[in-house]
């Protein structure tokens, strides 16, 4: 993948800039560009999904998946700059682009440049603002290196407590997380800033019937994927687990791509892993099975976990993944699965039990409660804050709700998709598009602008999903999912079939309960298979000296010594592997820092200087 960053000269040298971007593990430096005082850097990973086009005129570099008029990768690109020679504004083709992507755009002959958010924000880029000075990177931690950024208190707050950061917020105060559908602007020497999309709620058309919206929903998935028809047989992979929203996303991508290959990760036991390959079976695919060796945990495994989670995921959790990420890049070009599958069925009837289509606010205080963490909260964990994190979590989704008017579901799913999954799906499309290209037609913004305002009766018990799988590939209807449930709508004469549906209200009910009594859920996080013992004895125990934390003064140093004296269970194991992630990547920043202020040196002493790319 393609990296940026983009900056003024009078925020850090340029002679820092290279040497950062010099120093990282994962990427190798490769270009800079000049406009004005504005510098723009280029670095790559070994990975072929590099996007990178060039000529006399133009500069375009994409980090991530880039689709341009169902043309992908590489032949995108160079039809964006065609576009943008025929005279075409960047923002005129922002309603053709698709993908996770984050794109910068250079014009030498008006002396421009302009940084390009994807529609849905799930490629992550950075800015910071200092006095009306701004840089711009797909790189969290070398932004906060070069700018030399505290810990933000709040961001490092949310991101131990529940695993990600939210509304725009980073773990560095004063960088900030790109919104999504964002074009940011550089001419006549200045910055400009404007929102391209944002997905919209309006009255549910009670005309559409449930036979139109299947339909209407089929075509839209399978014309996102026409541009998969170019790609190699064998070369596309989707994810598929034991659940609905795999199966719908696999069945519309074989309307455009025949031949795509199914891919499991699991045990040889896994319920997903048996029903994945009797779907993979009755559709006369290959069934690609991937189960990682016991291998021991080494400091350059640990050292490139955190460079790839780049300071918005846990780096630990990454260990065991990344082999899997890198067998599945040598093997396929394209990677699909089900992603965003809740705002496309009825996942408000966990939260507003099927009480859908009323013009009040949803649950927000039992939502934030029972889909954030399935671990017990330690607020006393942090001092110095006046609130608990999830009445902070509880007033962000209210605040959040009122930029919008509907009904409770379709301000559940706003929240959803403009809030959470920024946040959420955002670490895992970051972390892919390292390694391949991505795709995922349930998060694509026009998708979901189309699902969220259908009448709620749709989509209840998955009625629009199993529409889809069954009108597409009917061979699928009786290969049950992990809930029990055959693949058709239980509606009309199988309206039976709402009774396989007990199970699935059971075990919420059971989960609800121990989340109640017990503030766990009971569910096995990423987080609970990594070997604690192993960290302790690589010396990775010594970072967690209270002394010694980049952000020691919002942790209490007691509660950390007591969940380091027992770190092998919840919630003891999420907290000290939180504060050791969150640690990692100021230590990370703080050896970035140093090799650019070398560089400085080594380049002031010197009188070295770069030109333009």
């Amino acid at each position: 993948m393609l990296g940026f960053l983009v900056h003024d000269e009078g925020l850090f040298s340029t002679a820092s800039a290279v040497g950062a971007c010099c120093a990282l593990r994962t990427y190798e430096y490769q270009d800079t560009e000049s406009i004005g005082r504005l510098r723009i850097h280029f670095f790559r990973n070994k990975f072929p999904n590099n996007y990178f086009a060039t000529d006399d005129r133009y500069a375009i570099g994409v980090a991530g998946t880039l689709i341009f008029n169902n043309v992908h990768a590489a032949a995108a690109v160079a039809l964006l700059l065609d576009a943008l020679h025929a005279g075409r504004q960047l923002v005129d083709c922002f309603p053709l682009l698709r993908g996770p992507y984050a794109m910068v755009v250079v014009d030498r002959t008006k002396g421009e440049v302009f940084v390009l958010s994807s529609r849905e924000g799930l490629r992550n880029c950075f800015v910071t603002v200092r006095n009306e000075l701004r840089a711009y990177s797909t790189s969290l931690l070398l932004l906060g290196a070069l700018t030399e950024a505290a810990p933000c208190a709040e961001g490092v707050r949310q991101f131990i407590h529940i695993g990600t950061t939210m509304d725009g917020k980073t773990i560095f105060e004063g960088i900030e997380r790109l919104p999504a559908a964002s074009l940011h602007t550089y001419s006549n020497n200045r910055w400009s800033t404007s929102r391209l999309w944002r997905l919209q709620t309006s009255t549910p058309d009670p005309g559409i019937s449930r036979r139109n919206a299947i339909k209407t929903m089929t075509e839209m998935f399978a014309r996102n994927f026409e541009f998969a028809r170019n790609i190699a047989s064998g070369r596309v992979v989707a994810d598929l687990t034991g659940g609905t929203d795999s199966r719908t996303a696999l069945c519309c991508l074989m309307e455009q791509h025949p031949t795509p290959v199914a891919s499991t990760s699991g045990p040889e036991d896994l319920l997903d892993l048996r029903i994945a390959r009797r779907v993979a079976d009755a559709l006369g695919i290959e069934h690609y099975w991937y189960w990682p060796a016991s291998v021991q945990t080494t400091d350059a495994d640990i050292a490139r976990a955190v460079e790839l989670a780049d300071g918005t995921m846990c780096p630990i959790s990454l260990l065991k993944s990344i082999p899997y990420y890198e067998e599945k890049a040598r093997r396929f070009d394209l990677i699909t699965g089900g992603g965003g599958g809740p705002l496309f069925k009825d996942h408000y009837w966990l939260f507003e039990f099927n009480r859908v289509g009323l013009h009040r606010e949803p649950h927000w205080d039992r939502i934030a409660k029972f889909s954030l963490v399935a671990h017990p909260i330690q607020d006393d964990f942090f001092v110095g804050f006046r609130d608990r994190i999830l009445d902070s979590i509880v007033d962000l989704f209210q605040r959040h709700s009122s930029l919008v008017s509907g009904t409770n579901n379709q301000k559940l799913d706003f929240v959803y998709y403009d809030l959470k999954t920024p946040a959420y799906s955002s670490q895992g499309f970051s972390l892919t598009t390292q390694f391949m290209d991505v795709f995922q037609p349930m998060l694509d913004g026009e998708n979901v602008q189309y699902a969220i305002n259908l009448p709620p009766e749709i989509r209840i018990r998955n009625i629009l999903q199993f529409g889809m799988i069954r009108g597409l590939h009917p061979e699928l209807s009786w290969i049950t999912t992990d809930a029990g449930l055959p693949s058709i709508p239980p509606v009309g004469a199988y309206s039976w079939l709402r009774v396989f549906r007990a199970r699935r209200y059971i075990e919420t009910a059971i989960r609800k309960l121990r989340i109640a009594v017990s503030g766990s859920s009971g569910e096995q996080t990423n987080k609970s298979s990594v070997e604690i013992e192993r960290l302790r004895t690589l010396g990775y125990f010594d970072l967690l000296d209270h002394s010694s934390l980049a952000f020691s003064s919002i942790v209490s140093s007691a509660k950390l010594a007591a969940f380091k004296d027992s770190p092998g269970r919840q919630p003891n194991r999420n907290y000290v592997i939180g504060t050791l992630a969150v640690q990692l990547f100021f230590q990370r920043v703080k050896e970035l820092r140093e090799e650019a202020r070398r560089s400085a040196g080594t380049w002031t002493r010197s009188g070295a200087s770069i030109g333009t790319g």
